[in-house]
């Protein structure tokens, strides 16, 4: 139903708006890789439903407030108004569901296991695969995700 929020419950029952059943991604905003990754969802988020947030901001903190910095850093994390948190592979996975094209959504759901596998790998390299991606692509990603995050999904006309 267009233009209902929905709301995720989080420290001291505090609720945080999601509209049109929208997600939060949080992602470490000093990977590189991690930026460019979320940018490319952004990007194919034709209904504005992603909202991302970074980990290592204040919204990050209060989202993940059950977690210790040490595990909030370490994996993206996906907040859903009907599936609460989900971390690592997991988070891929579902924000793959999100997206219009679910080609990718359906290999990962062929195998979570591979999945989550797939994703520990890259987690564990990411500064190895941050190289790998261009400045100009980070550059570019950071002005998708800046735009977003100006933006954001609840506050969207």
């Amino acid at each position: 139903m267009p233009g209902r929020t929905h709301r995720i419950w989080t420290k001291l029952g505090h609720l945080v708006p999601c509209q049109n059943r929208g997600v939060l991604l949080l992602y470490d905003a000093d990977c590189g890789f991690c930026r460019w990754a979320v940018a490319w969802a952004l990007d194919r988020d034709g209904e504005g439903r992603i909202e991302p947030v970074p980990i290592g901001s204040d919204r990050g903190a209060e989202l993940l407030w059950d977690l210790a910095p040490a595990q909030r850093i370490s994996s993206v994390h996906l907040i859903t108004a009907d599936r609460g948190r989900l971390s690592g592979g997991a988070a891929v996975s579902a924000l793959l569901q999100s997206l219009p094209n679910r080609n990718l959504a359906r290999l990962a759901a062929t195998s979570p296991r591979a999945t989550g596998a797939g994703y520990r790998f890259v987690a564990r390299h990411r500064r190895t695969f941050s190289r790998l991606v261009s400045d100009a692509a980070k550059h570019r990603a950071d002005r998708v995700l800046s735009k977003r995050e100006a933006f954001p999904a609840q506050r969207r006309p």
